[in-house]
């Protein structure tokens, strides 16, 4: 099944290997420092079940070096590539979300 199909019918697809390990480990450290930051700030909603985090890429909880990591992943050509396999026009960014399970200690 392609990307695009996959997307049509799932909603989503997934890429595996898409981020190579060294890449991949910055990225998880930014997203860490985000969630200790939002989770630190957002006890009671955390708390009550909250299962997502938006607006990664705000200086709320980032620094603009970390934002701006961000983004240059969001603009990758790599990233352009798969988007171009999934949808006829470009698609457009509107913000990032960190989805987590509250329950889950790790």
């Amino acid at each position: 099944m392609s990307l695009a199909e996959n997307y049509a019918k799932n909603g989503y697809f997934v890429v595996k290997n898409f981020v190579q390990s060294t890449p991949l480990d910055v990225l998880h450290k930014v997203v860490q420092r985000f969630y200790v930051h939002w989770k630190s700030a957002n006890q009671e909603r955390y708390q009550n079940g909250a299962v997502n985090a938006s607006y990664l890429t705000n200086n709320e909880h980032l620094n603009i070096g970390d934002t701006t990591l961000l983004f240059h992943f969001i603009a990758s050509s790599a990233l352009q590539r798969v988007t171009k396999q999934v949808f006829a026009t470009s698609p457009a960014f509107m913000n990032m979300q960190l989805f987590f399970n509250p329950l889950n200690s790790h």
